[in-house]
Order: C-alpha cells, then structure tokens, then sequence
C-alpha cells in the first residue's frame, strides 16, 4: 500500500528552498505573481513527489524571511520529516537558527541537513561549513540529522537526496488515521465552475466524498463536493496528506486561513489554552505575567495574554506551566504543538504543546501546576482517570468523555476497560445508557452521602428520610434522570441507601420517637382511635397534650410517613384503623348494591358532610372506589 509523508523546507532566505523543491519534484512552488516578481516566497507552496520506493511525499516549502515566519510555523506544524536548507557559500544564518528553534519547539525529531549551492564552493569549504553547522545542532533536536550537500543547479546530490529521504522516512511509523477528522486551512480560493476550495494538511482522522464536516470556529455546516491529493482526485483522504477540498454550502468569504475544517459535533472553540511552554534560552529579555504574546498554532495567528501560575517572570531557559487567554476562538487538541513570538519587536519567545486546549480559568496555587504536569505528562488512561476525578459532574458517559478529549468512542473503551480491571473506575448501566465515574471520586461522594444522611437522621429522627428532589437536587444536581436512577439502585443494592417512596435513608435507619415523646404519641393515637370519622383537628388533638410546635410537627410527619394516621384535610386526619374500618364497610355495601351515592354513604356511615366528603375522597386516592365522571356515585375500582 502506497504511504503518504508530509515534507518540509526550512532555513534562511535565499539559500536555495524554493530551487532544491523544484529539482526534486519538478514544480515550482512560487505561485503567486508577487513571489515570481519579487523572487521570494510568501505563501507556503505545496509539491508532490514519488519515491524510488513509490512512496508519496507532499513537500512544503516555507518562506524564509522572518515577516513571513507564521507561514513557516504553519508549514511545519504538520510535517513528518524537515530538510533544513543552508547554503554552501553562506552557512548558518540568522533565519537558519530561528527556524532550528522552532523544529525543536515544535517537537520535529526526524530531519535532514541539505547543504545548497555546493557547485559555489570547493571541498575544504564545504567542509568548514559541515563542521559550523555540526556545532550550532550539539543542542538541537537534529543532533544527529544526516548531511548532504547538492546542487539544485547541476541536480549533483538530488537522486541520493531522495534516497536519503525515504531511508529517513522509512524510519517514522505512518500517522494512523484516527480520531475526529481536522484540517487546520492554509489556504481558500475559488475555480470557476467548481466553486469554494480550501486546502491543508490533514491533522487526524479521515474524509470522504459527500460527508458533512463543520468550519470552525463559525460552526459552519459544509458539506465535500469533490477531494483531491495534489491534483489527483481521490474518493478519500488520510491524515499525513495534502488534501484541496471542494466544499458546498459556503462561500469565499465565510472561510478564512487559521480556520479549521473538523467532523461535525465534536470540536470546541477555545479562548482559554493551558500549556507548557519552553522559555528559549538564547533571548536576552524576561518575559513578564501578562505580557501580550502573538500565539502560533496549526494555520492560526492569535493575540493573547501569558497568564502564569508560580511566577511573576519567566526567565531564559525555563520550562513553564502556563495559560494563553486568546482574544480571538481556536481550534486544538491535546499534544498540538505551538510557537509564540513577542508582537514587537517581533521576536520567538519560545513554544511547547497544549495540555487542555479548552481551558477554565485556574486559580494562582500550587494544585494548579500539579494537575497541568500531570496532563502533560499523562499517557490516555491518564486523561481519562483526570477526566473523571476532576469532572464536577463525577459521572460522565462515553459521549462525555469522547467529546471532552476529541476521540471517538471506539478509541477510548479499550482504555477504560483497563481502568475498570484495575478497580480504578466504575461502571454504571442499565442497559441504555452507561457512564463511569473515578472509583477515589465515588468512594468520596459516598462517604459525603453517609455522613449527610447520618447528620440528618439525628436531627430528625422522626422522619423516613430525606425527601428525594432534596437529596438529588444537594448531590446529582447536574445528572440526567436515568443516571440518577441508576445510581440510587446501584447504592440500595449495595445496602448503603434506602429507598421508600419519595425518601432516601440509610439502609438500616428506622424513624424513631425520643422517650419524652412516645407516651403523648400513644396518647394522641387512642384519641384519635376513640374519635372514629368525627375526628378534631389536629391542632385540638394535641392541644392538650402541651406538645410545642416543632414536635408536633415532627409527630405528624412521623405517624404520616409510618401510615398510623392517614390526611384528610390540612386541618384533619384519622388513624389508619378507622380507615381500615371505613373500607370494609364500604366495600361490603359495593359489592352488594354496586355503586354508593353521597347520601347513601351519609346514612351509611352517619357522619355530616364536613367529614363525609373528605372521607370519600380519601377512598378514591386509597384507589378502593373511583368517582365516575358527570354521576354522582362511586363503585369499586378495578384491581
């Protein structure tokens, strides 16, 4: 199967990148009249070419001159492996070493040492040169970079440059196209007849032809007419390519450079980016907290503010824990790699890569910088485990999680399976809907729920419980009804909870009377025994027996919640066995006659209609009789 690699020029202006692209792949990638004109680079141009081994490379050639430095960042931020041109007869120059600053910043490990313009020198000095450019990579990521010198001229050195080429790529495993589809956009243009096309290198993921994908960050709904991979139309494009797409649903001016190109759904712009930054340790300058920064990531040139954590100033050399405040929305994911300059002078200050790229705002301690370098740091099952204990909603789904780290589903279940057998997470389901929660996360949540229902046990002990709206409103807040329902029957199968009807409990608790009030509870109970249907209100039932406010309150709810006194009014209630009483004989008189008027139950039971309509009723909620709509009699009801 033919692979795909994404090559890149770097170096000093005039050394020779733009005529070495020509010679390997034949093109020139100066397109525009002002380069032509000008004889200088300043756009990315884009060319393919073919291994000996077929193998295809989309080479990049990035602009030089240091005004044009954002297009460079934007070029090499995708690549695979960097040629850094130096001319024979110059050696290294200032853009030589700017541009070597931002491969190490940006992470590219894998490159190659191009020489230029040797048919200009002798050997002895291509020899000085090889030995000066050696000295400047001893604290390089190309430390160990091959170097070889052609001629972009006489084509000397090409054929063994491509080899070199694809021996060093050879080396580097495939990008695997997973994940959300993203294309930072490098370029937007229309064809005559065809339409919208932008251009880019393809981060993550795949496309296909008539998908639906979004432009970020004006959620712009788009959808692919057509796709190519340098000029060769394709039905589907891979992550590691250079890929035109023609979309449909948007015009020219509604897309911009630095926008992003992502699958639908799953990608939140960001005015907030946690970061490790490396400091450069060659400026001669300090850099301040909330100094303005010009932010360069993917396609995108962004004002921010540098906003640190343990520091007020940041020296030369230091590696810190850091946020970018943007002023304007972008797109990125964990481990994209970024540079920043200093606006004016416009200056490199230093890079490094993006631990959360939807960031909050943190506060100044210690913990702070903790959390940051356990994320940089962190491998999947990590961010996941992150995820989860500090989320403040505790449980999370798969769609959750999927979206918080912008990776499919697919992807992260193997990871979380192997949370779960380490008894580091726990899984929740009820066969709908799953979700999964910290086990630490959890276990604290449950000592909290304990402690809680303890305290509000021995504060009213009378009570069945807590009322569960209350309970769920002070714990589950933020859950959808069906998770919480999973979680209480997850916590009363455990025997932690108990659930009775609109109550929770601890699973062992009982309501139970104080001793100073048991005996008024007896008292009050064979009272209202003795008063049959006729009962008094429950303000002259205890009026007598010099009970305060709170504790007849408390009485009520207990004898209430129990079922020893059932509510027929907000003023009157009657004992459960009177009830018991009243049902039977209505009931008997039912399944003689079939159906009781109110005047019959009034000779029936011998009661006026101050108690005879509330006891009805009472009848009719205790589902024994039911009230047929427009008569004016009940009948039993139907089990």
């Amino acid at each position: 199967m033919q692979k795909h690699y994404i090559v890149g020029t770097a170096g000093h202006i005039d050394h020779g990148k733009t005529t070495l692209s020509k010679a390997l792949t034949g093109k020139d990638t100066d397109r525009l009249k002002e380069e032509k004109a000008r004889n200088i680079s300043i756009e990315l141009g884009f060319a393919p070419f073919k291994l000996p081994n077929n193998d295809y490379v989309s080479l990049i050639d990035v602009p030089g001159h240091e005004k044009f430095i954002r297009h460079m960042v934007a070029g090499v931020g995708g690549i695979d492996l960097v040629l850094l041109i130096i001319a024979a007869d110059e050696g290294i120059m200032p853009q030589t070493k700017e541009h070597l600053q931002i491969i190490d910043l940006l992470g590219i490990e894998h490159g190659i040492i191009v020489l230029t313009k040797k048919d200009l020198v002798d050997q002895e000095f291509l020899d000085l040169v090889e030995e000066e450019v050696r000295e400047t990579l001893k604290k390089s990521n190309l430390i160990n970079a091959p170097i070889i010198s052609v001629s972009s001229v006489t084509n000397e050195g090409i054929e063994e440059l491509k080899q070199l080429i694809q021996e060093k790529l050879n080396q580097i495993p495939e990008r695997i196209s997973s994940g959300f589809f993203r294309m930072p956009i490098d370029r937007v243009f229309t064809l005559k007849g065809i339409g919208t096309v932008v251009t880019g290198t393809v981060y993550s993921g795949s496309v296909k032809i008539g998908q639906e994908l979004e432009i970020m960050p004006s959620n712009h709904k788009v959808r692919i007419r057509s796709l190519q991979v340098h000029s060769n139309s394709v039905d589907e494009a891979f992550a590691g390519q250079r890929v035109a797409i023609n979309l449909t649903g948007i015009e020219l001016d509604e897309i911009n450079r630095g926008d992003s190109i992502v699958t639908p759904n799953h990608w939140e712009p960001s005015k907030r980016i946690d970061v490790e930054l490396n400091i450069l340790d060659d400026i001669d300058f300090s850099i301040k907290q909330n100094s303005e920064v010009k932010f360069h990531i993917g396609t995108s040139e962004v004002l921010g503010t540098l906003i640190m954590y343990d520091r007020k100033e940041a020296q030369p050399g230091d590696t810190i824990y850091a946020q970018i405040k943007l002023e304007e929305p972008i797109i990125s994911s964990r481990k994209d790699r970024f540079i920043i300059r200093r606006p004016s002078p416009s200056t490199t200050i230093g890079g490094g890569v993006v631990i959360e790229p939807n960031a909050i705002k943190h506060k100044y301690r210690q913990e702070t910088i903790e959390q940051l370098k356990q994320k940089s740091k962190g491998t999947l099952e990590d961010l996941l485990l992150q995820q989860l204990m500090e989320n403040e909603k505790v449980f999370l789904t798969l769609n959750d999680l999927s979206n918080t780290l912008i990776l499919p589903e697919n992807e992260l279940k193997e990871e979380l399976n192997k949370l779960k057998d380490q008894k580091k997470i726990m899984e929740f389901s009820n066969g709908k809907v799953t979700f999964f929660a910290s086990t630490h996360v959890f276990n604290n949540l449950l000592k909290e729920i304990i402690k809680h229902l303890s305290i509000y046990h021995e504060k009213y002990p009378l009570r069945m419980g807590q009322p569960k709206a209350e309970f769920t409103k002070q714990f589950f807040t933020n859950l959808k009804p069906k998770i919480i329902q999973v979680i209480f029957l997850y916590l009363e199968s455990e025997q932690y909870i108990k659930i009775n009807e609109e109550y929770i409990s601890m699973y062992d608790f009982q309501p139970t009377l104080p001793k100073h009030l048991q005996q008024k509870t007896e008292q009050l109970e064979k009272k209202l025994i003795n008063q049959q249907l006729k009962p008094d209100s429950w303000d002259e039932l205890t009026k007598s027996l010099e009970i305060n406010e709170k504790d007849k309150i408390e009485i009520y709810n207990y004898l209430i919640n129990l079922r020893k006194i059932l509510k027929l009014t907000d003023k009157m209630v009657i004992h459960y066995q009177t009830f018991e009483k009243l049902k039977q004989e209505v009931t008997y008189f039912l399944s003689k006659e079939g159906q009781i008027t109110l005047q019959q139950a009034k000779e029936l039971l011998g009661v006026s209609r101050k108690y005879l309509v509330p006891l009805m009723e009472l009848l009719d909620q205790e589902k024994v009789t039911v009230l047929r709509q427009g008569k004016n009699y009940r009948e039993l009801r139907k089990q």
